[in-house]
């Protein structure tokens, strides 16, 4: 999913116009990898063009995502990997309402050492999520 941000509003374009007129800002996903290698649960992640850092929007998206994900998919549990230097993510997961649940070797990080945030109606046990 892309965020974007429409410049400039003509109330005259066409959806597909409007589209094309639009600067990518950033990107927010939410993957589990292939089955029986990856988590057993979703890892919400985002991205955001340094333009456009500390505006709100990787928090923006990422809500609109996991509400969709909850909503229409019924997906309960996400969560939120991110590098143990990367203040910005922990900050965002924190806002999302992500608990964190300390330092962790991340399979999905090729082993290094990440930061792990969950839902705080998750268990305890990061096991089950295939940590």
């Amino acid at each position: 999913m892309v965020t974007l941000k429409a410049e400039p509003r003509d109330p005259l374009l066409k959806p597909s116009e409007i589209f094309r007129s639009c600067e990518p800002v950033g990107m927010v996903s939410l993957m589990r990898g292939p089955e029986g290698k990856g988590l057993t649960v979703p890892d919400v992640g985002f991205i955001t063009h340094p333009t456009y850092m500390r505006k709100g929007i990787a928090k923006e998206a990422a809500q609109a995502l996991l509400q969709y994900a909850r909503e229409k998919l019924g997906v309960s549990e996400v969560l939120g990997l991110c590098d143990v230097s990367n203040e910005a993510s922990q900050g965002v997961l924190q806002s999302l309402g992500f608990k964190n649940r300390g330092e962790r070797a991340v399979k999905s990080f090729g082993g290094k050492i990440g930061l792990v945030w969950v839902m705080p109606e998750m268990s305890e046990d990061l096991s089950v999520y295939g940590l």
